[in-house]
């Protein structure tokens, strides 16, 4: 092992931490937020917290995930952390305080990345698909845009004509960090709105994950 890497945690079960550009240290360095997996035959997943000094470990939820991308687990602020719990097999996005231990904010929907100035984006397919964002704190929800204007604007841009793609969900929903802009992945190609103009840019070939 390097001699400059520092185990977060060490036992017998098998760790994820971050996701995608979604940062595990708390916004003031203080917090580390990591997940641990007893066992790989099952769902359960253990969230934790831990000082960024690797101290004061403890488990803050129990939730359900797979081994790929496990809960998803990253900071909104210094007091909260937004994850994913597949309980049930139902995906819920879960918002906690690791403060007082409350999951604030829950809702069922295909998560994006993480939460940017207090927002985190989502989908939900099916009749009427659409990508929408949540306010983790109020738990307002708010549409971005619905799939079928996505796919009119790829054909108006030359792509083919898929009318599986007006029921579908997105996958790596990631904002920007002023949150005016999202991009997300569409099969091969990946995908840019501008929440304040309505305008979709399109980049073929998918060049990244």
């Amino acid at each position: 092992m390097d001699k400059n890497l520092t185990m977060i945690s060490e036992g017998g079960y098998s760790t994820l931490i971050g996701r995608f550009g979604g940062c595990p240290e708390s916004p003031d360095g203080r917090l580390l937020v990591y997940t641990r997996k007893v066992s790989l035959e099952n769902d359960a997943t253990e969230i934790w917290l831990c000082g960024t000094d690797l101290t004061d470990h403890i488990k803050m939820y129990d939730a359900g995930s797979g081994n790929h991308n496990s809960v998803q687990a990253t900071f909104v602020d210094n007091d909260r952390i937004v994850f994913v719990d597949c309980a049930d097999g139902v995906s819920s996005i879960c918002v906690l305080n690791v403060r007082t231990g409350a999951v604030e904010q829950k809702r069922a929907g295909r998560a994006g990345h993480r939460a940017r100035r207090g927002k985190f984006p989502f989908c939900l397919g099916g009749a009427g698909a659409a990508v929408y964002w949540f306010d983790c704190y109020t738990g307002e929800t708010e549409k971005l845009f619905d799939t079928a204007s996505l796919a009119d604007a790829m054909v108006q841009a030359g792509f083919p004509d898929d009318p599986a793609l007006r029921t579908r969900t997105f996958s790596h929903l990631q904002l920007n960090p002023s949150a005016d802009k999202i991009m997300m992945r569409i099969g091969d190609v990946l995908g840019c709105h501008d929440i304040k103009t309505g305008a979709y840019f399109f980049i073929p070939n998918k060049p990244v994950h």
